[in-house]
């Protein structure tokens, strides 16, 4: 229920959440994140991909999850169902 937004995002740990979706999308829809993430499957190397920094070269790993979840939600990875 986290993942598709009907339990208020406060409540929960984004990122652990983002590590759950994205190990369930490589075990059950392996093409479409391929190609959403082009092989990327950590959240460290999603946000290496897309660029999300802060200061010290760190990475912004809580905007990756939020990004990869929002991902999911607005149907950019594909069409998934849960099952």
């Amino acid at each position: 229920m986290c993942i598709i937004g009907s339990i208020k995002d406060q409540i929960f740990d984004e990122v652990e959440l983002a590590n759950e979706l994205i190990n369930m999308l490589i075990e059950k829809y392996p093409k479409e994140f391929e190609k959403r993430y082009k092989g990327f499957n950590t959240l460290e190397d999603i946000a290496k991909l897309r660029n999300y920094v802060l200061s010290k070269n760190e990475l912004d790993i809580e905007r990756t999850a939020s990004a990869v979840i929002d991902d999911f939600r607005k149907c950019r990875i594909g069409r998934i169902t849960l099952d």
